[in-house]
């Protein structure tokens, strides 16, 4: 008889154990949840301000020869305090090319609407990029016939505003012989 009372005794010890266990566990687990469900959500990345973007045009050749193109690097830097979004894609970065009153393309208007170059810019960091010309005379976004010989100006442009401008001599090629 004692030896059922202990066997019993031993049982219920063992359930109770389990028990506790068990219920401690999920006390844990739900406080995990709460603490997870508690945390603040991120704010959204904010876009960036004009005023907070300083552009900056790199090193560039002022000559070119007729059909070679030109090209020039450019650096995008945030002055916000905070991150921020733009974009940088071919219609948001590009440059108008014009010799006097003529206009030979402006780059931002020939590329295509659908597609996007999402950066993101860290506060006091940096994009850099390039942009480029063919050469080309367009129209209506078709490339047509090399530009000729003469002094070209090269207005960079980024989101819509004209950010910076160049002025550049586009040569003859000299003949091959």
């Amino acid at each position: 008889m004692l030896a059922a009372v202990l066997g019993v005794a031993v049982i219920v010890g063992a359930a109770y154990l389990l028990i506790s266990s068990a219920t401690r566990s999920l006390q844990e687990r739900q406080a995990i949840i709460d603490s997870v469900q508690e945390r603040d959500i991120a704010d959204p990345i904010a876009e960036c301000l004009p005023a907070n973007l300083d552009f900056k045009i790199g090193e560039h050749q002022t000559s070119a020869s007729v059909g070679d193109g030109w090209s020039t690097k450019i650096t995008v830097t945030n002055t916000g305090s905070e991150p921020c979004l733009t974009d940088g894609s071919a219609t948001s970065a590009g440059m108008i090319v014009s010799s006097g009153s003529y206009k030979l393309v402006d780059t931002t208007e020939c590329g295509d609407p659908e597609a996007t170059k999402p950066l993101l810019i860290g506060s006091g960091r940096s994009w850099n990029g390039t942009l480029s010309w063919d050469g080309k005379d367009y129209q209506n976004c078709t490339a047509g016939d090399d530009a000729t010989a003469g002094t070209y100006v090269m207005q960079l442009k980024f989101l819509d505003e004209v950010k910076g401008e160049v002025v550049v001599q586009l040569q003859d090629r000299e003949p091959q012989e």
